[in-house]
């Protein structure tokens, strides 16, 4: 199932257009047909997919040590791989903080 739009109190996001905004860098440790991949995939989240992928990187936000922004950043790459994602463990920080920062802008 392909999601267009996901509900938030007072409107609606458009999370491919958040998608197409994040941008190719070298230094997130994938290359760039993996990039492509991600998201693609990414693209065909659906709703609850969305919802906890968006929830660890409002949580990596607010973490407070670094020792906690590490086990959320972790987390999340376990997500992205059991989302389908087999590269996602080579994402690096600066990688995962950006793909967080196109998502919840």
């Amino acid at each position: 199932m392909k999601i267009e739009n996901l509900n938030v109190s007072g409107g609606q996001v458009n999370i491919a257009d958040k998608i197409e905004k994040i941008i190719y860098k070298p230094n997130f440790g994938i290359s760039e047909n993996e990039f492509q991949t991600l998201v693609a995939s990414l693209k065909n989240l659906n709703g609850q997919q969305f919802t906890d992928l968006k929830d660890c990187f409002i949580q990596i936000n607010d973490a407070q040590t670094l020792t906690e922004k590490t086990t959320l950043i972790d987390k999340t790459k376990k997500i992205l791989f059991d989302l389908g994602i087999s590269f996602a463990s080579s994402l690096t920080i600066d990688g995962i903080v950006q793909l967080g920062q196109a998502l919840l802008s």
